[in-house]
């Protein structure tokens, strides 16, 4: 590591950084794996894996709560933790820890740095658009980690913001593209009310996120450090 943890008078900072880089590290093995879920991105794992993360918790509880010898001592414990899976879902999915993600970017460690900045530019899949999570973490993390590193990080940084705008260019172009086919097509599509109704919602989150990107592509010029070098 670059500085000694005892050197902030606690652990309680150290242990926040070692989470974050294990953070980084889950999500980039998640992502490859498709574990993510694709429309929101970094924010959520995706429903299948969170809703089998929800039945292995019901089911621990389940097995805890019919042994007599552990009924009593593991009830308050199982009844929270049940809880508190079951409050952390949003519509059928578990959220990432945008904060522990948010502290990976800024963390001591320039490798975790590293590792955080890249996590939120570069995507194997190179037409994902990048999501609402990605571009607001990337607009606090990015001033700073322009200023004072090392020639070889800066350089490392510049490539992966090349990839992150190449994806964001693919989006754009995808996007428009996709429109213009839905407005030649215009009521020839309106046959089935059903997949009328899944394309027009599929336009308006490629709508979204295309907005998204250009309003992050305006941004990135606007705010230039004080001196990156």
């Amino acid at each position: 590591r670059e500085d000694d943890p005892a050197d902030d008078g606690g652990g309680d900072g150290a242990d926040d950084e070692r989470r974050s880089a294990a953070l980084v590290a889950l999500l980039k093995r998640a992502r490859a794996a498709s574990l993510l879920d694709a429309d929101t991105g970094m924010a959520f794992v995706c429903e299948s894996v969170s809703r089998a993360a929800a039945a292995s918790v019901s089911r621990r509880v389940d097995v805890d709560a019919s042994d007599p010898s552990r009924k009593e001592s593991k009830k308050e414990s199982d009844e929270e933790e049940e809880s508190d899976a079951s409050l952390a879902f949003i519509d059928g999915k578990y959220p990432v820890d945008e904060a522990a993600l948010a502290r990976a970017t800024v963390c001591r460690d320039r490798g975790v740095r590293k590792e955080a900045l890249e996590l939120l530019c570069v995507d194997g899949k190179r037409s994902s658009a990048p999501g609402a999570t990605e571009l607001r973490l990337l607009r606090r993390a990015l001033p700073a980690a322009m200023r004072g590193e090392s020639a070889a990080f800066r350089n490392a940084l510049g490539t992966m913001i090349r990839a992150l705008l190449a994806r964001i260019k693919t989006c754009q172009t995808r996007t428009s593209a996709a429109l213009r086919a839905a407005a030649r097509l215009g009521a020839k599509t309106t046959t089935d009310s059903e997949k009328r109704a899944d394309l027009d919602l599929d336009l308006e989150k490629r709508a979204g996120a295309a907005e998204r990107c250009a309003e992050f592509t305006e941004w990135l010029p606007r705010p230039p450090p004080p001196s990156p070098y």
